[in-house]
């Protein structure tokens, strides 16, 4: 309680008008639990594998929102803290929740562990945290040192490759630019080989070489580490969404991301799969792939590597995808 009474301080000589509540057992009469306990939100990831978590506290005076901009391979992007209104943030909740983005209500304890476990991974990647953080960390709630939230789902016996007919439950789950460069590049060479006679040879070794490329990638225990902090937040996320079977096969989908040897199953392979165009490659020179991968038409979000060429790092704090209030 101290140290959050010395980071309300600051804040305040911050611009920010921040009073600290009272703690459980010290309420005012009247109190309403459901008023004192205003929900958070966090979002699915975007096509740039950022995220974004709105944290939200009581004040006497209000409601102290902190948004923060979240990267699963990069961690915490940017994080904003000031006043609002219960009725805005009511507004701004619905408004969000009106978007086709998927989104999730969770308690502060939730929230707070998010915010936590991605300034760690900023830390671990030799990064600085955003201005604010340090004041506002004093103000989280719940262990930080807790494991992850998604794990408390039970796995189920889903099939976990069906998972990539669902779009939105990988999405902005993707390898890192000079991986992905590096696998057009070989396929590049695959579809203008003059060894390879025709479709059916190309396509073929265009298959070993995408699950030849999954074996060495996740190889890397941070390949793998990274991979299964992602699925797990999408458990979280589908859990609070009250989707259980989801939750479920993507919880067994991040299990296997516990073992050295992920890179041969089957899921792991169709990781590359998802951005690449086999039937391009197997089309031989006249196809001409640009720039080391394809092109192609897509409706709404897309985490294919082509389309955040030239944009700002997605873990180095550049614009993220979504748009927010």
């Amino acid at each position: 309680a101290k140290a959050a009474r010395k980071a309300a301080h600051r804040l305040r000589t911050k611009g920010v008008e921040v009073t600290v509540t009272p703690s459980e057992g010290v309420r005012g009469p009247g109190a309403d639990t459901e008023v004192d306990a205003p929900p958070s939100l966090i979002s699915q990831y975007d096509g740039r594998g950022q995220r974004i978590v709105w944290l939200a506290q009581t004040e006497t005076r209000g409601l102290l929102l902190h948004r923060a901009r979240l990267s699963w391979r990069g961690g915490l992007l940017e994080l904003k803290t000031g006043m609002t209104s219960r009725s805005e943030f009511r507004r701004v909740l619905r408004d969000l929740e009106q978007r086709e983005l998927l989104t999730a209500r969770c308690d502060e304890t939730a929230a707070s562990w998010l915010l936590s476990a991605s300034a760690k991974l900023t830390k671990a990647r030799g990064r600085g945290l955003p201005e604010g953080y340090l004041l506002a960390s004093r103000l989280l709630k719940g262990n930080r040192d807790a494991p992850h939230p998604g794990l408390d789902q039970a796995p189920s016996d889903g099939d976990v490759l069906a998972l990539f007919e669902r779009p939105e439950a990988l999405l902005g789950w993707m390898p890192d630019e000079e991986t992905a460069q590096g696998i057009g590049a070989r396929l590049q060479e695959i579809a203008m080989s003059p060894i390879l006679l025709d479709a059916a040879q190309r396509k073929a070794q265009a298959l070993e070489a995408l699950q030849q490329a999954a074996k060495e990638y996740f190889q890397k225990q941070d390949q793998r580490d990274g991979s299964r902090a992602f699925l797990l937040d999408m458990v979280q996320l589908y859990a609070l969404r009250g989707d259980a079977a989801t939750a479920g096969t993507l919880r067994t989908a991040a299990g296997l991301f516990e073992t050295e040897d992920v890179g041969e199953h089957p899921f792991a392979q169709r990781f590359f799969e998802r951005f690449f165009d086999l039937d391009k490659v197997a089309a031989g020179p006249e196809a001409a792939l640009h720039d080391h991968h394809h092109h192609h038409d897509h409706d709404g979000p897309c985490d294919h590597p082509d389309h955040h060429h030239g944009e700002a790092d997605s873990e180095t704090g550049g614009k993220g995808g979504l748009v927010l209030p």
